[in-house]
């Protein structure tokens, strides 16, 4: 009942200078920012473009890569995606990949020998992870409300590549970078 409270019910707002003032111990100034963590909260309530939810899921966000550079060559291959772990049929996966979900930061499970994967572990994990909302737990990030959560495989990275994700803040606005090399 508390979470439900806290979560859906008070403002986004309210709830930003609670956690901020909880975390640092002083009220943020979300008028006029200045440090990089107030920054973010202003963005967290004022920088709400639709485009957002395309970048944040990790799945859309290869579509729209693709569409704006003309090519997939600078995002990792995306073997399949699910609902639930129980609809994967592992037999068409390779014999290494990377099992995620497309809106979160921590569920990633990386195989590198199929038949040694712990599936429990893995469905314990992963079905976990698709419970969560990002706006609705504990960040009130709004980009993250509108993904439809689903479990992704991606290609596994050799030692030959390299992923990079790069996060910029400049005069209230950010940006986002991730691909490979």
């Amino acid at each position: 009942m508390r979470d439900f409270f806290v979560y859906y019910l008070v403002p986004d707002k309210l709830y930003l200078i609670y956690k901020y003032k909880k975390t640092h111990g002083v009220k943020p100034d979300l008028d006029q920012p200045e440090s990089i963590d107030e920054k973010l909260q202003w963005i967290k309530l004022h920088d709400r473009k639709p485009i957002y939810h395309k970048m944040i899921d990790k799945v859309a966000a290869k579509d729209f890569v693709e569409q704006r550079l003309g090519t997939d060559e600078f995002t990792i291959p995306l073997l399949g995606c699910w609902k639930s772990f129980d609809d994967i049929d592992f037999s068409t996966l390779p014999e290494q990949f990377v099992l995620k979900c497309n809106h979160d930061s921590y569920s990633w499970i990386i195989c590198k020998n199929k038949n040694e994967l712990d599936k429990v572990a893995a469905r314990n994990k992963l079905t976990e992870a698709l419970k969560r909302n990002y706006y609705r737990g504990s960040n009130k990030q709004w980009g993250y409300d509108k993904i439809d959560r689903m479990i992704m495989a991606e290609q596994y990275l050799d030692k030959e590549k390299l992923e990079y994700q790069v996060f910029v803040i400049m005069e209230n606005r950010y940006s986002f970078l991730s691909g490979m090399i």
